[in-house]
């Protein structure tokens, strides 16, 4: 009669998943960023299909990102000649969160918002030309409701500057 054998091994097999941590690309700045709109940009980040939050910075509460996209935007337009920052220096300064995967990566973003010549209270006026002769020259309008000046031979002009 044969003896039969049985050995038993035991072994333990262990993996660990190559799990790529969450990495913001975008810049951390955005200069200049003109007055009067809202848009600031897309961050962008890898891997992508994570989530995306404001996480603090002492203007905050003035910006809002797009948790999908990473859009980020102004909550209310920044008006130059009214900066509502904290500073009232017209830099805004913020941070973003990207969480992807259980891993979350975190970056400031400074914005410095420039002006914009508004035609109504920035531009010249021109309040005189031709030495008052106002039927010497021919009108242009241009875009808007305001007009320009064409003279089609010598002249004078005076201008007032805000």
């Amino acid at each position: 009669m044969r003896k039969l054998f049985i050995k038993t091994l035991s072994f333990a097999v262990s993996f660990a998943l190559n799990q790529l941590s969450a990495q913001i690309s975008s810049s951390n700045t955005k200069n200049p960023h003109f007055e009067n709109l809202t848009a600031i940009f897309t961050a962008v980040a890898t891997p992508s299909g994570g989530t995306w939050s404001i996480s603090g910075g002492n203007d905050a509460s003035l910006v809002e990102i797009n948790s999908t996209s990473g859009a980020i935007s102004f909550k209310q337009a920044p008006d130059f000649e009214n900066p509502s920052d904290n500073g009232s220096n017209n830099v805004y300064e913020f941070n973003i969160s990207y969480a992807q995967g259980g891993s979350t990566n975190n970056q400031s973003i400074t914005v410095t918002v420039v002006n914009v010549y508004e035609i109504d209270n920035e531009c010249p006026k021109i309040t005189k030309r031709n030495n008052g002769n106002l039927s010497s020259n021919s009108f242009i309008p241009p875009y808007g409701a305001h007009n320009l000046l064409y003279t089609k031979s010598t002249g004078s002009l005076e201008m007032e500057y805000p």
